[in-house]
């Protein structure tokens, strides 16, 4: 399998990978990484793959020897005694087929025995499974310093309610029923029984699907903050569900809740009032056996996989057990393999180098606001004050996650993830109605990603990522500012895109914006909805307003990196050093260096049925377009290669989409 090139044969932009037949004004994604993708094919076990997972099988083959030497560690106590118990349930599978369902049974019998709908599902959302919606703590939208309970719509097996509707999803519509019938026979239904318990989980699941909001209008946090006091929220489903009885059952009474949709949790109700016990039997039973079937005996893993992973996604062979496994002990007990993964791969000197292109970048995203001339000064204020108070967090935590209360045992898989599912749930219920804990990370430090996060206006930055290709201490400054610097600057722009202009500097949901100003963002941001809305995969159109988001981060993250990088290489030449000004690539220019950077981070190859799948469900755009559809916007990107009039993405001034 394709790695990261060896220590001495390390090139930042490596010529190899171009492909040289292609003019990089016509496609410059080929042009950067035509070779690459040609030399890299998609392996059976993924349905993507790209820098993103190159990286990520790096970090699995440390990961794998941390969580192995814990195994074997027979004097280790504490955190690394319950990664190696863990560890040791999540591959023994002679375990798990031994126990076949027994660790189900107690469920099982509770979903026959029926009784009170609202209180098995609260017994259930307890143990991480998640009929009918998710209950999750999140800052309150216009009072973001107190965490608040937020109910979001969701209980459906399907990626995301447009698989029930649209047209163009019939034959995968088919297929998921086809898989529901084999679940089912699984769990020893005769074949007509197993059929008629498929089409009552997808009958429901239809319903709660109608009545969902669509991604686009989820993207309206006006639209989906709705919050209700302790008193209200109980009536908002009935009369089929009693959440008043839920909140006792799950064992916390709160103060507020926030109803993303209220409509939804209404149809919850009146489509529960008017479900068979037969119908609703089925459904909770399909939610356990869904939720638990990775680690469950290996008939059930199969059946999984060829839905979710061969129909869904293209992929052709099921990863290796330990890789998967990984994922689950990542997110079981990540901080406690974080803190052992950053001593390996994160450095003092990488951090600081990191901080230093985030301190460039925010001066340049200051001048930029400051200089920018279609904002009028009372909105410049707000957005610059916004800005100072931007919080950055880089590599991990300050504060690591104490699993001192969860329990884990050397038994049968199921048994531990139940648990650990309860453990999180148990620290999420205690979050509710307190002042958020800003110290807190939403992803683990061996996570080879990124998040800005609008309620507590923050941007952070895992050790993973702060890894080549996107960053490098052996990379010169273009190349950094190009990848990481483009990263950083993405993060930032989120801050400003047409869901975090929506927040103000205290992460309250307020409008700080004129009028004139207001309308003229939206003027201009249209412009790269219609851009992106024009683009197709395998001739299903993009949906620009889904991705405007990510296409607006990504633009001002290439445009503001660029000008930090020149901000960097003046500060630099001041000083006397040269080194930012070096051409170490030879025959290309700092210029071109830095573009090639930004596009060789998204090479990658992807499955039909993969890119389709996130054509619906992803707000990000395909990796083609998010350089292509990027660098055509960008004047310096012009005068770097010489793109002229007549190439394919020329782009006249007036049709250049200008935002930030």
């Amino acid at each position: 399998m394709p790695m990261a090139p060896a220590e001495d044969e390390f090139k930042a932009i490596d010529p190899a990978n171009l492909d040289r037949s292609v003019s990089p004004g016509d496609d410059f994604f080929s042009f950067a990484n035509g070779t690459w993708c040609k030399s890299n094919p998609i392996p059976s076990d993924y349905s993507r793959w790209g820098a993103f997972e190159v990286m990520n099988e790096k970090n699995l083959a440390m990961l794998k020897k941390i969580v192995d030497d814990a195994m074997q560690d027979t004097s280790a106590t504490g955190t690394v005694q319950k990664v190696g118990t863990f560890w040791r349930s999540a591959v023994d599978t002679e375990g798990i087929e031994a126990a076949a369902l027994t660790p189900l049974a107690d469920w099982f019998k509770a979903i026959e025995q029926g009784g009170n709908r609202s209180r098995i599902v609260a017994q259930l959302h307890r143990k991480g499974i998640r009929p009918l919606f998710t209950l999750v703590d999140s800052a309150d939208s216009k009072n973001s310093g107190q965490s608040i309970a937020h109910l979001y719509q969701g209980g459906l097996g399907l990626p995301d309610r447009d698989f029930y509707v649209l047209p163009e999803k019939e034959e995968i519509r088919g297929k998921y029923k086809d898989h529901l019938t084999a679940v089912f026979k699984l769990l020893g239904k005769s074949d007509e029984e197993a059929k008629a318990s498929s089409v009552a989980v997808f009958s429901f699941e239809k319903r709660l699907a109608e009545a969902s909001l669509t991604k686009v209008e989820r993207r309206d946090p006006e639209r989906v903050y709705n919050k209700r006091t302790w008193e209200e929220a109980q009536s908002a489903a009935a009369p089929g569900f009693d959440l008043g009885e839920y909140f006792r059952t799950v064992g916390k009474e709160v103060v507020e809740v926030n109803l993303e949709h209220p409509d939804f949790f209404n149809a919850v109700g009146r489509h529960l009032a008017d479900l068979s016990d037969a119908d609703w039997k089925a459904y909770l039973t399909w939610n356990v056996v869904h939720s638990l079937s990775e680690y469950l005996p290996e008939a059930f893993v199969r059946a999984d996989f060829e839905f979710y992973k061969k129909v869904l996604d293209g992929q052709q062979d099921d990863k290796p057990r330990w890789k998967k496994m990984l994922g689950l002990l990542d997110w079981a007990v990540g901080e406690a393999l974080g803190e052992l993964y950053v001593h390996q791969v994160f450095s003092p000197e990488a951090k600081q180098r990191a901080l230093v292109i985030v301190g460039v970048i925010q001066e340049t995203m200051e001048e930029r606001l400051k200089t920018l001339a279609w904002m009028k000064d009372e909105t410049k204020k707000r957005a610059l004050e916004k800005l100072g108070t931007f919080k950055v967090k880089i590599g991990y935590p300050d504060q690591w996650i104490d699993y001192g209360p969860l329990v884990v045992r050397d038994e049968p898989l199921v048994g531990n993830v139940l648990r650990a599912k309860e453990f999180h749930f148990e620290r999420m219920l205690d979050r509710l109605d307190k002042p958020v804990d800003r110290t807190r990370w939403m992803m683990t430090p061996q996570t080879v990603n990124a998040y800005y996060h609008p309620k507590l206006n923050e941007i952070v930055f895992p050790a993973a990522i702060l890894q080549f290709p996107f960053f490098d201490p052996r990379s010169d400054d273009a190349v950094n500012y190009g990848a990481m610097g483009g990263v950083i600057a993405h993060e930032i722009t989120h801050g400003y895109d047409d869901q975090g202009r929506r927040f103000d500097a205290t992460g309250n949901l307020a409008d700080w914006w004129t009028p004139e100003d207001a309308e003229e963002f939206k003027r201009r941001a249209k412009v790269i909805v219609d851009q992106f809305s024009d683009y197709a995969v395998h001739g299903a159109k993009l949906n620009g307003e889904l991705t405007q988001g990510e296409n607006i981060a990504d633009l001002g993250g290439v445009k503001i990196a660029y000008a930090a990088f020149q901000r960097a290489q003046k500060k630099q030449k001041q000083a006397g050093d040269d080194v930012a000004t070096v051409n170490p690539g030879g025959e290309f220019t700092p210029a071109q260096r830095f573009f090639l950077s930004w596009a060789q981070v998204w090479r990658s190859n992807i499955t039909k049925e993969q890119a389709l799948k996130r054509v619906t469900t992803d707000p990000h755009s395909p990796a083609d377009y998010r350089v292509n559809g990027i660098v055509c916007n960008v004047p310096e990107f012009y005068e770097a290669f010489g793109v002229k009039e007549g190439d394919n993405l020329f782009r006249s001034n007036s049709a250049r989409v200008d935002i930030w």
